[in-house]
């Protein structure tokens, strides 16, 4: 099976048009996976999501598009909107959720939250999603969104919750639902996920004014980072 690469350089395509590749696209193609002159790859125009097939040429940092390919994709967007984490954790929720097929990551500063949120963490965070995108065959890539302050969040809540849309929080609180099994028939599906000292009560009240209904994930209390890649792959079994 050929390996994916993102490109954003593609106005339009016929087959025989030549493509310039990165300096780490080269390496990982010709270096890591030591493809040669003649073997094939996939192209996904960033812009427009188009997948098509390539060769590479004997210029190790250029390729020629052959055909195009047909992707399917699911009908329901996701959004996981979880607390910033310590460490590597936040890395790890950013690839399996993008593995899963999470369209967009908020992350958030919550008033638990141990480590602090700040921009400079983004480049690191799309570059793994990139990669996992590339892996996983996705012909979109995430967009991730840093929300440093409460005012950031309330902005990007309310923007995540106009039109038709499901908004679900893993909840330690005694009312919880389950999971909706028609998750299907919205067109957005939010999963908001707290810090590992849960919420605070005004943090519930947020996201509860924005409709986001308490959902529980099982009887056992788990890590943050466990409890957004539970919650989106149970929600992928139902959209």
């Amino acid at each position: 099976m050929p390996s994916r690469i993102f490109v954003n350089s593609l106005n339009s395509w016929q087959s025989g048009e030549g493509i310039l590749l990165s300096k780490d696209q080269t390496h990982y193609l010709t270096r890591v996976l030591r493809l040669k002159e003649s073997d094939q790859i996939e192209v996904v125009n960033k812009s427009t999501a188009q997948v098509f097939l390539a060769e590479l040429l004997p210029a190790e940092s250029t390729a020629i598009l052959t055909s195009e390919i047909s992707n399917s994709k699911f009908n329901t967007k996701l959004n996981l909107i979880f607390a910033y984490c310590k460490s590597d954790k936040n890395e790890l929720i950013i690839e399996k959720g993008t593995e899963l097929g999470v369209d967009n990551f908020i992350i958030y500063q919550a008033k638990h939250s141990i480590a602090k949120l700040s921009p400079n963490k983004s480049e690191r965070l799309e570059k793994i999603a990139e990669a996992a995108s590339c892996q996983s065959k996705r012909n979109t890539l995430p967009k991730i969104h840093l929300a440093e302050s409460q005012t950031k969040l309330h902005t990007s809540l309310q923007a995540l919750t106009i039109g038709r849309s499901l908004s679900l929080i893993a909840s330690l609180e005694v009312k919880q639902l389950p999971i909706p099994n028609n998750i299907s028939d919205y067109l957005t599906i939010n999963f908001a996920v707290g810090p590992e000292g849960d919420f605070t009560t005004e943090e519930y009240k947020l996201f509860k004014d924005f409709g986001f209904l308490p959902i529980s994930l099982g009887r056992n209390i788990l890590r943050s980072e466990t409890a957004a890649i539970a919650g989106i792959s149970y929600i992928n079994i139902l959209r």
